[in-house]
This record gives structure tokens, sequence and C-alpha cells, in this order.
């Protein structure tokens, strides 16, 4: 409904707009006589328009021909329902300035009688282009917020001293803190100690040299439990105009799923190159061992044609024959035992093994293969070395293998046995080493010893002949009787091969 208002109160009231908020107080109202209306407005209104006091505004036209073109039809189409109805309406629009500029006018405007006038429209402009553009502003922080909040990476914004001053919600789900846990503390405290010496250098390079961009790195952090995680970031530097550096951004992505992936597939690739190595080696052993059978066959065969042939023949002969047969023998058994071995069924029968007899035995047995090779065998036995408990046919056959490898692969040289206890009392343990002076073995060659089917180098086998199982065969019995074996080499000095057994004999009570 229209109010009542005089020229008085009309003037108050366009003072007291003008003094509170920067409200400007307009009226539009007919010419007696006529059916034209008249716009007044006080100096504000002037202010807000850009334009002289002596501008044409009084026209009803006036404030269309300022308003913006998009805005003419709904303010005059506000303006007619005001006037039809007296009813108070709130609306905006805006004005184009003679300098060109763009202003935002909120208004409020309602219908008046005046006794001296009649009928007339009143209301107030007020210049809301600063808060229009606030609104931008928060527009613009609700889609950051927005972003920083539902974006899977954490997005970090920390001081040059690294010291973290924002961070996104995304920190919670990847390590466990709250933002404002993390917030004042060092981006440092967070990251596994192995990786800062890695980290802070590179930063620190970047920043010192004026370099903005870092290339994606890959690190440890340590989440609120403790538990490492790895994480991806892309660390850029902030420098103001003087060219100092004020800060980093960083983009901190968690990559433990593509870790574990990774992790996945090496091993995968790792086992299928053992598969194949496996299968490689298998068939150089099958390649080798035919080889190593046919050998003895063919002289056991020969050797019995001329038997054949002449009855009469010599003993040496039937020496040979019995010889290629024993070593025929031997292969057969290594094969065997290793099927033992692989299936588990091998077991030690402890009996008491007189060690110095044993020893000697060795020696003997080893005697033809170091002199053919020009060696010197030596036998040393350590105080208190004596019988024991143990499993005299595979101690017998570690020693052997050992010990033929050493006069095998040694050429004028020394090959040295010795046995000594390295502990007393029950379950003491016997050491046995054998130290050649031969050719010796390449540390990458040593990580393939005591491997089934395999052979320090692929060319010994051609070169010196065997199955490539003695070795396996010696570790295994010798962890079957409480020990181990191991090796120690370097290329032409020579080769030191240990090895321990553990003693069963009972440790002896006082009466």
């Amino acid at each position: 409904m229209p109010v009542t208002l005089t020229p008085e109160d009309y003037a108050e009231q366009a003072r007291s707009a003008e003094r509170h908020a920067g409200w400007c107080l307009w009226r539009s109202f007919r010419q007696p006589g006529t059916k034209h209306w008249r716009m007044e407005y006080p100096e504000g209104v002037f202010a807000l328009l850009g334009a002289d006091l002596d501008a044409g505004l009084q026209d009803e036209g006036a404030i269309l021909r300022w308003c913006h073109p998009d805005d003419c039809r709904s303010l005059f189409e506000t303006f007619a329902h005001i006037i039809r109805t007296g009813e108070l309406r709130a609306f905006r629009f805006r004005i184009i300035r003679p300098d060109g500029s763009i202003r935002h006018v909120f208004s409020r405007g309602w219908g008046v009688d005046c006794p001296q006038n009649g009928r007339f429209i009143q209301g107030f402009h007020l210049d809301v282009t600063g808060e229009f553009v606030d609104e931008k502003l928060i527009e613009r922080e609700r889609s950051l917020s927005f972003l920083t909040e539902n974006t899977s990476e954490m997005l970090m914004r920390s001081c040059p001293n690294g010291k973290v001053q924002f961070v996104s919600n995304a920190c919670f789900g990847a390590l466990g803190y709250r933002p404002d846990e993390m917030c004042g503390r060092s981006i440092l405290d967070f990251v596994v100690k192995e990786d800062v010496a890695a980290l802070l250098p590179l930063l620190r390079g970047h920043a010192a040299k004026g370099i903005s961009a870092v290339k994606p790195i890959e690190y440890r952090m340590r989440n609120k439990q403790g538990e490492i995680v790895w994480v991806e970031a892309a660390p850029r530097a902030v420098f103001d105009g003087a060219g100092n550096l004020i800060g980093w951004a960083d983009v901190i992505r968690d990559i433990a799923q593509r870790k574990r992936l990774e992790e996945e597939a090496r091993i995968e690739r790792a086992a299928r190159e053992a598969a194949d190595n496996a299968n490689m080696a298998k068939t150089q052993f099958l390649a080798n061992m035919s080889h190593e059978l046919r050998t003895p066959l063919n002289a056991i065969i020969g050797f019995a044609e001329l038997i054949q042939e002449d009855p009469c023949s010599s003993q040496t002969d039937a020496g040979r024959i019995e010889r290629s047969a024993k070593h025929l023998l031997h292969l057969i058994n290594q094969v065997l035992d290793m099927g033992k071995v692989e299936a588990g069924m091998l077991e030690a029968l402890i009996t008491p093994t007189d060690v110095p007899a044993l020893l000697q035995d060795v020696v003997d047995t080893l005697g033809p293969a170091a002199r053919a090779n020009n060696n010197v065998l030596e036998l040393h036995l350590g105080p208190d070395v004596g019988v024991i408990l143990t499993d005299g046919r595979l101690l017998k056959q570690c020693l052997l293998n050992l010990g033929s490898n050493a006069c095998k692969f040694t050429r004028d040289g020394v090959v040295h046995l010795e046995a000594v206890f390295e502990s007393a009392g029950e379950g003491r343990i016997l050491a046995f080493r054998v130290i050649d002076t031969g050719i010796g073995i390449s540390a990458e060659a040593m990580q393939r010893l005591f491997q089934p089917f395999v052979q320090a180098d692929p060319g010994t086998s051609r070169q010196y002949g065997g199955t490539g199982l003695g070795l396996v065969l010696t570790r295994r019995f010798a962890q079957l009787l409480g020990g181990d074996a191991w090796v120690d080499s370097k290329i032409g000095v020579g080769s030191t091969f240990s090895m321990t057994i553990r003693d069963q004999t009972p440790a002896r009570r006082a009466a």
C-alpha cells in the first residue's frame, strides 16, 4: 500500500539516507496537468552516475539512458509495477558512467501519496559494485575450497623453511593427520629420515638457483601410526618480484598402491627369471651329465671289448674298467643323493666316527688327483680332534667333494686340509677348511655356487668336467649334520672352502 509523505518528510529522509551507508534517495512524480513524470535526485545520485549536477536527469527516461542495455527492460517493468500498485520492490541493475565504467546498483522503490503532488514513486539507490566484486571472490573461494576438500591429492603450502602453512583434507586419508595437526610443523617431520638426506639438498639446490619447478620425486612419509607411506610430490618454489624465496607449493600424491603393484610385478618377474634360470641350469646339467656318464661308459665298453678279443689281456685293462665303473657309480650316486635331498628323504646315520682316520683316508684318495696336477697335499688336525658322533659317510663325501675340486682347479700349487674345534661342550662345532692356491672364483660367480645344477662358470664344465652337484650336496649334507658350508675366494689367489658340523656326542658329566 502507498504511504503518505510530505515534502519535509522527503527532505529529511534524503539527508538521513545519505548520512547512512551511502544510500541515495530518489523520487518520481507526475507533473500537474500532464501525463509526464518528473525525476528528482539528490547530489548522491549524480556522484553515483559520475555526472555533473546540471546533467539532464529530470525526465522519466533519463535513468533508462544511463542503464546498461541488458537491464533496461527489467528496470522499466519494475517501475511500471510500482507506479501501478505502489508495492515495495527491490531490484538490481547496472549503469554505464560517462567514462565507460560499469557500476552495480541495488535499489528499493515503493509508491507514496503526497498531498501537494499526489501519487509518486520513491526509493533508495545503493552502489554495490564493491559487494559484487566480493561475491566473485567468494565464489572463487568456494570453488577453491571445493577442490581442496574433495581432491585425492594433498595440496600443501609451506614457508621457505618448510613449515606447513596450509594442507588440504586429503592428508587425513593418506597420513591419518588432520590439517591442524600438520600446520605449524616442518614437512620434514613427516618424512622418513633416510629420505630427508636426499630430499633436502635437492630442494635447497633449486631454491638457490632460482628454479621454480622440481621434477616429480618419490619418497617415503610416516603416517600417524608410524607406518611408511610412499608418495610422489611435485614441489614448486615460489619467488617474489625480487627473486626471493617466499614459500613452497606442493602437490603430494599417495602412491602406496602403485608401489605395491610394482613390488608384486618385480617379485613375479624375479620368480619367472628364477624359473627360467632353473630350467636353463637343468638343461645344462643334463648336457653335462650325459657327457659325464658317456665317458666312463665308453671306457668300460672299450676295455671290455679288448678283454673279449684277447682273454689273456693284462690286468691293466681290468683295472681301468674297475676305475671307470666306480666313477660311473659315483656320478649315479650324486644324482640319487640329490633326488633324496630334494624330496627330503635323506637322513643322517649318526655313528662314532674317527675324524683323523677319515681325513687320512680322504688325503690318500685325493693323492692321485693332486699328483696329476703337481700339487702338494697337506693335512692339519687341531688339538682334541678325535672320535665324534656324526654320519661318517656324508662327512667323507663332503670332504672328497671339496678336496677334489681344489685339486682339479689348482696346478703346481698347494691344497691344504685342516680340522679344528671352534666350540667346546655338548654340541661343539667342528670346522673343516680346504685351502688351495688355484685359479680362484669371482664375486659374481660365488653367488651362483651351492645352487643345484649350477657351476661357477659354464666354461669350467667344458674344461674341467663335473656335474655341478658336488657343492650343492656338500652344503645340504653339512646342514643335515648341524652346520653349513661357504666359500671365500679371489681370482688368481685361490679359494678357501669352509664347512662346519655339530658333534652329537653328549657332554660328559662329573661322577
